[in-house]
């Protein structure tokens, strides 16, 4: 027995009410309200098998609007029968395969799509061999195939737009230019996709760390430090030391003290070398507090 689309969309039942459902289920219409002007649809058709390409954008475009990243999720309509194909107006209970290399499909509904002969045959490049193999125990250990993310999305452009309608699907396949070589020309590997969205998380965190060093270099952190510095040295100073131990001790935590603000004064203190000395988070003297546990 094939997949129909309702499995996608509602694989616990229509009259599954979770708060977990509901709670993921509004959190996917408003990504939807968000990402639908910049979803992108072409069709084309093969026999009797219609298909469908969506250009998903990645959540995260509006955070990096100069970095943007596309997912490629593709539905393949299939007739059961020779009289749906004929006779159906609507591919809404047509069987389903589907391909998509958003990252959480790959690793959470790959396999059990693959359990269930859903995905598109395409050449085995297209899919991760790792997602294909190892089944998600953590993530689906159940194996259901939804909800997806990425699949639902494009499930609600397609409801919005009656898609389902083969009278409109025609009318689009008369202004199409996709066919089987173009589209794999246009997809992404699972594998592909996922180093894609790793890169550029890369590139994102780098630049947060060059925007800190530049507040390091503007002076405001500077200041903050020296500050500390002096209290911290304050604090050293009034310290008791009941033993020779504390006493060698403490005077080698005011010897670094001392160079770090001499150091700082020269440009010459870092804000890594900052964590040798202050913790910005509990705001704590370290030299001190590590001053107290070795007495």
């Amino acid at each position: 027995m094939g997949v129909k689309l309702v499995e996608i969309i509602k694989p616990f039942g229509s009259g599954a009410a979770a708060i977990s459902v509901r709670t993921l289920i509004d959190k996917l219409k408003m990504d939807y309200r968000e990402l639908e002007p910049d979803i992108d649809l072409e069709v084309m058709k093969i026999k009797t098998h219609y298909f469908m390409y969506f250009s998903l954008p990645s959540k995260a475009n509006s955070k990096y609007p100069d970095d943007r990243i596309y997912y490629d999720i593709v539905f393949e309509f299939i007739p059961p029968n020779s009289a749906w194909e004929k006779e159906s107006r609507s591919v809404h209970d047509w069987d389903i395969r589907v391909f998509s290399n958003m990252p959480n499909f790959m690793f959470t509904f790959t396999f059990a799509f693959n359990k269930r002969h859903a995905l598109i045959e395409l050449p085995k490049r297209y899919y991760s061999m790792k997602a294909l193999k190892l089944p998600p125990k953590m993530k689906n250990p159940y194996l259901f195939l939804g909800i997806d993310e990425g699949l639902w999305l494009c499930e609600q452009y397609m409801e919005k737009h009656n898609l389902l309608d083969r009278a409109i699907l025609d009318n689009l396949l008369s202004s199409s230019t996709l066919d089987w070589k173009l589209l794999l020309e246009e997809l992404d590997t699972q594998e592909d996709k996922l180093q894609e969205a790793n890169n550029r998380d890369l590139r994102h965190r780098a630049s947060t760390k060059r925007k800190n060093s530049k507040l390091w270099k503007n002076g405001k952190a500077k200041e903050f430090i020296k500050n500390q510095l002096k209290e911290e040295e304050k604090a050293l100073r009034h310290e008791a030391t009941p033993t020779k131990e504390g006493e060698e001790r403490k005077r080698h935590l005011l010897q670094a003290n001392m160079k770090a603000q001499l150091d700082l004064s020269n440009n010459k203190f870092t804000m890594k070398d900052s964590k040798l000395h202050l913790n910005p988070f509990k705001k704590k003297f370290s030299m001190k507090a590590n001053m107290k546990s070795n007495l």
